[in-house]
């Protein structure tokens, strides 16, 4: 699930990180769902969904229960080392930060309502290590 760390009313987009395995010093971080990613192997596998999800999907869903509300605008999967790569100087998370647009339709207009209502801080993706 991903908590929104911006939010912009006018567009129907929001921010935040979709998904996190360790945090910005390095510790584990346990999903919504209980999940872990505790080794290099796992991180790798979780970037290969992730690229798979950007490639394949690009779809937002409210909660795993409503699909296709919404659509990624921007994503990048996030590391130490890229971070050291693009010249970030401060830690980061490794993991997920994306943005999204919820669509303008029934099911998309509903969870943007939800957003706006502060009824929902949260969205999720769908992904796999396998392609589509």
């Amino acid at each position: 699930m991903m908590q929104f760390a911006k939010i912009d009313t006018e567009e129907r987009r929001v921010w935040g990180w979709a998904y996190q395995s360790h945090d910005a010093e390095g510790n584990q971080i346990v999903d919504f769902s209980g999940d872990i990613v505790d080794d290099a192997e796992a991180v790798a596998a979780l970037e290969k969904a992730f690229h798979n999800y950007v490639r394949d999907s690009r779809e937002a869903d409210d909660g795993h229960e409503t699909f296709g509300v919404g659509h990624l605008i921007e994503a990048s999967f996030m590391s130490p080392e890229k971070a050291r790569l693009m010249g970030i100087p401060d830690a980061v998370p490794t993991g997920i930060f994306a943005g999204f647009e919820f669509d303008d339709d029934g099911p998309g207009r509903a969870a943007w309502e939800k957003v706006k209502k502060r009824e929902s801080r949260m969205m999720s993706i769908f992904g796999s290590k396998e392609p589509q």
